[in-house]
């Protein structure tokens, strides 16, 4: 099964950053809410927390 991620670039800016969306859908038998759980957020947690932020301590999409 696979996981399709799409990321919209806006031209609204805040911050003087681009205002970007993420989604994402499956293929298969999972909802959104399983891909999540099962697959997407295991992964994030196996890593350093503050490998995940920007210079404000926030956390940075790009790197998550």
């Amino acid at each position: 099964m696979n996981v399709s991620v799409a990321a919209i670039v806006t031209d609204v800016t805040r911050d003087s950053r681009p205002v970007i969306g993420y989604g994402f859908n499956s293929n298969g038998r999972y909802a959104q809410s399983e891909v999540l759980r099962h697959r997407l957020i295991p992964k994030i947690l196996e890593v350093n927390f503050k490998t995940l932020l920007d210079n404000n301590g926030n956390l940075d999409p790009f790197k998550v």
